[in-house]
């Protein structure tokens, strides 16, 4: 089901996922050191589902001495303390998988060696996965796939060695989630969420994943549970008023917008959001108040193209100013960083609402070539041709994005 949007005037950024670096190993190595042939030392989980096989038959392994089993755990114990490169992690791995193939290790100290495993290849995904955002900052579409698929590829694996390696589980729902596979994406989170049920990193994806996928009630829920164990978490607190918003509750979203802006009067996409939930709630008074004031605190094209939105589209004849609109709108985009679909939609906006249909046209061209939902665009360059200005009908949401 995608996403629910009220007015696509501008395109909501991609959700602002979280992820959590996998800590050193280095308790697990210390924990080494007292390992006893018949303790699951450590606190670590009895694999439940089936394991990839990586050993070979007992037959073809060496036996060893249970002394010289220890001491081989707290070597590649210790090998993952220092290991901070993936290539670091890569010949951990390697000579994991080459001691069990060769040795025979007492049920412990595999269980040891696989948690060891399933830590390095998903702390080597990490590192994969990172580079992978660089490559997407880069707007590098194949090198960021590459990436994508070499980090799922450790993830896959760490499982396949510890089924309930929680962290695994979260970042193959980051992935998934980036590639806007949204029912993979939740799972994953789900499955991360029962490995690890006081984490709160993957109830802050999934409410972002349901946030994609129109589930706005599941999506607040999960922000509820986030905010349970950190109550000002900002992200939390904004991906909820969003959420709010888009369920038909933007009311109590200017409640949190009113309470955040108090709290921190210099950040101004605080400001740019109230506006926005303001908006939603027919409050245009109150809109363009707090643009302003926003713009006061940060002179940033995203405020503009608002405070442009709300000129060219606002159905009270009061507020509808489409010179001020247009005037705004190019102020915005001459403002920005990267212009984006939003920008040049805002702009064709104005420029209908002032009788400029020609341009109005020749910018929503511009807004369709950068589009990713591309049916509000085109029913508005639609009425563009017929010579019909765009006015809001129903209340907008707020764009599901940081001011960067």
């Amino acid at each position: 089901m995608p996403r629910a949007t009220r007015d696509n005037r501008c395109s909501h950024a991609s959700p602002f996922f979280r992820v959590v670096p996998t800590l050193s190993l280095a308790v697990a190595a210390a924990v080494c050191l007292c390992l006893t042939p018949t303790s699951h030392a450590g606190g670590w989980r009895q694999a439940t589902d089936p394991v990839a096989d990586v050993t070979a038959p007992a037959q073809d392994r060496q036996a060893l001495d249970p002394a010289e089993q220890k001491a081989r755990c707290e070597r590649l114990g210790e090998q993952s303390r220092t290991a901070k490169s993936a290539k670091d992690y890569s010949a951990l791995i390697e000579a994991i998988q080459a001691d069990l193939l060769q040795y025979q290790y007492l049920s412990a100290y595999e269980e040891y060696l696989r948690t060891l495993a399933a830590f390095a290849l998903t702390r080597r995904g990490e590192l994969r996965m990172e580079v992978g955002f660089e490559f997407a900052l880069a707007n590098n579409e194949a090198q960021t796939a590459q990436a994508f698929d070499q980090a799922m590829s450790d993830f896959d694996q760490a499982l396949a060695h510890q089924p309930s390696q929680w962290k695994a589980h979260l970042n193959r729902g980051v992935i998934l989630g980036k590639r806007s596979q949204w029912e993979d994406a939740a799972a994953a989170c789900q499955k991360s969420i029962a490995a690890r049920p006081a984490q709160t990193h993957a109830y802050f994806n999934l409410a972002e994943i349901e946030y994609q996928m129109g589930r706005f009630a599941e999506a607040i829920q999960n922000y509820d549970k986030v905010l349970a164990t950190a109550p000002n978490d900002v992200q939390a607190l904004n991906g909820q008023a969003l959420a709010l918003i888009a369920d038909g509750r933007g009311a109590d979203a200017i409640g949190i917008y009113e309470s955040l802006v108090e709290q921190r009067p210099q950040e101004a996409w605080l400001w740019a959001n109230l506006g926005d939930a303001y908006q939603d709630q027919g409050r245009w008074s109150d809109a363009e108040r707090v643009y302003l004031r926003g713009l006061e605190i940060q002179q940033h094209s995203s405020l503009y193209r608002r405070l442009a939105w709300l000129y060219a589209t606002c159905p009270d004849s009061q507020w509808n100013r489409p010179e001020a609109a247009v005037a705004v709108a190019k102020r915005a985009i001459s403002g920005a960083k990267q212009v984006t679909a939003a920008h040049w939609d805002a702009l064709a906006a104005a420029q209908a609402a002032a009788g400029s249909f020609t341009d109005a046209v020749d910018s929503q061209a511009q807004a369709l070539l950068l589009a990713p939902d591309k049916a509000e665009y085109t029913q508005r360059q639609s009425q563009y041709q017929q010579q019909q200005p765009f006015v809001q009908v129903l209340k907008v949401a707020s764009e599901k994005a940081l001011i960067q």
